[in-house]
């Protein structure tokens, strides 16, 4: 018996589309695309010692420590929220979207051209269809 071989290509069905853009970029460009802005990492990290703070803050208050401990963590706090606030800050003061740069490179297309629609012609009348026989 001959093994039967399988179609291992799926069929592929591809969908018309209206127009197909293909923008030039350079590679400039594209590095800005890929790295995104480099002051979303000092938002980041913004939040995350923000977060740490909050930690921080919970401990204080839900714990009894000596003073010793409560002076460290308390120090802690003050330190990681003063930071975690100005980096938060500075990151969503100074984020830039890639949307601006998108926005400049889709603005080097050209306008598309208008098309004409014709429209269709008219039916003969039906004076001028032969007859069919029965």
């Amino acid at each position: 018996m001959a093994a039967r071989r399988k179609n291992p290509e799926p069929p592929l069905r591809i969908a018309p589309l209206g127009e197909l853009r293909a923008y030039t970029i350079s590679e400039h460009e594209l590095e800005n695309l890929e790295q995104g802005t480099p002051v979303s990492d000092l938002l980041t990290i913004g939040l995350c010692l923000l977060s740490s703070a909050l930690t921080l803050f919970c401990t204080l208050v839900g714990t009894p420590l000596p003073t010793h401990t409560f002076t460290l963590f308390f120090c802690s706090f003050l330190i990681v929220g003063l930071g975690g606030g100005i980096c938060t800050f500075l990151g969503y003061r100074l984020r830039k979207s890639t949307k601006e740069l998108t926005r400049q490179i889709r603005a080097r297309m050209p306008e598309t051209p208008p098309i004409q629609q014709t429209s269709p012609e008219p039916p003969p009348p039906e004076s001028l269809i032969p007859p069919t026989i029965q």
